[in-house]
């Protein structure tokens, strides 16, 4: 038995299918972001540093406040409140200027 869908069903079907790649996209090309700057806190030169294609321009924006951290102490550190009862991944603890 073949089912017919209507046309508008299938059309957010589309809508949704392009949404959910374009949020996948963004989702990669912050984690490609995300693990050069982890590199470039974790010592790595930031000339030396391997930026994927995918962020060239997220790091060309980042690269200005990169140049200003120094004495990196913690790098995805994990925090916790025991009174308050959150926790969560610290990014960075470092002096910035």
């Amino acid at each position: 038995m073949v089912r017919v869908v209507p046309l508008a069903d299938l059309l957010c079907i589309v809508c949704r299918f392009h949404v959910l790649s374009a949020f996948a996209e963004t989702l990669a090309t912050g984690s490609s972001c995300h693990s050069a700057i982890e590199h470039a806190l974790s010592g790595t030169p930031l000339n030396a540093v391997q930026v994927p294609n995918n962020c060239h321009n997220l790091w060309s924006s980042v690269l200005p406040v990169l140049t200003e951290v120094r004495d990196v102490r913690e790098i995805e550190q994990k925090v916790w409140h025991s009174a308050l009862g959150y926790y969560g991944i610290c990014d960075c603890v470092a002096e910035f200027r």
